[in-house]
This record gives structure tokens, sequence and C-alpha cells, in this order.
């Protein structure tokens, strides 16, 4: 998908979202291995999406998730600030990661091949979009976006 969407996909409507997302692909296409990942200034429309999604999925994490889980998110609060309230940078994630595991994050434009996403795995580093699903389906997004890549995985 990229800056390109469906017509079935909740911001297909809303050209304010679109190029928004538009300019978010653009800086994540024009990285390049070795410099710092491009932040994005999230939006409170953003914020809020991120905050929901963050709070449903907490309501289970609470229940069901392991106690390695509960340790990693209570290191990634208070080492880089991830909260509800504050989307987190990919370059601190992927900073973060890298003195833990030695993986690194990537920003790409949009959906992968299995193959290239898996080929990327094999060197230690993990592709992220870093634009929001659209703000009237919190819960839902048709492809992967930067909720699903930091708390879905």
């Amino acid at each position: 998908a990229g800056a390109e969407l469906e017509a079935d996909h909740p911001g297909f409507h809303d050209p304010e979202y679109r190029e928004r997302r538009r300019m978010i692909v653009d800086a994540a296409m024009s990285y390049k291995f070795g410099q710092e990942i491009p932040r994005v200034e999230y939006t409170e429309e953003e914020t809020d999406t991120w905050r929901t999604v963050y709070h449903k999925l907490a309501e289970y994490t609470d229940k069901y998730a392991v106690s390695q889980y509960h340790a990693v998110m209570d290191e990634l609060e208070r080492e880089i600030g991830f909260s509800p309230d504050r989307i987190p940078q990919l370059e601190d994630i992927s900073a973060f990661l890298k003195a833990k595991s030695g993986f690194t994050l990537r920003p790409v434009g949009g959906l992968l091949s299995a193959r290239d996403f898996l080929n990327g795995l094999a060197f230690k580093v993990f592709f992220s979009t870093q634009y929001i699903r659209h703000h009237t389906k919190p819960l839902y997004t048709p492809e992967p976006d930067l909720v699903h890549e930091l708390l879905g995985h």
C-alpha cells in the first residue's frame, strides 16, 4: 500500500490523511542505510489513535502476556518513554533493540513481500512503517502500520 490506498481503506476518502501518509512514506523511502531514521512529529489525532490501541491491548497483555513481555515493556517505558501518550520514534526503538539483541529497525514505505521481510530478519533487520492507521478505525487496519509493528510485534 504505502502512499497508495485501496478504495476500501478507512482513509481512502480523507485527503488530509492521504497527504500526511504520503509525506511520511516519502521520508521513509529517502532513508539510506547508516543514516538516522527520520523522525516524525505525530499529530494529536495520531497520538489519540495510538493511545486507544495501546489501552485496548493493555487489557489483554495485563492478563495474558508472559513475564518477559512485561519486563521489556517496563524497560521501553523507562529508557525511551514508550507510553500511551507518546508515539515512540523508530530511531529510539532501533537503538534500544540493537543494544539488547543486535536487531535494528529500518523504515519502509509499505508492505514488503514475505521474501524481503524474512531476508531482513536473517540479517537482524526489522522493517517498520512509520504512518498510523486512520483515526476512524483505531482497532483496524487493512495493512501493517506503526501500531501493528510496535504494539503488535
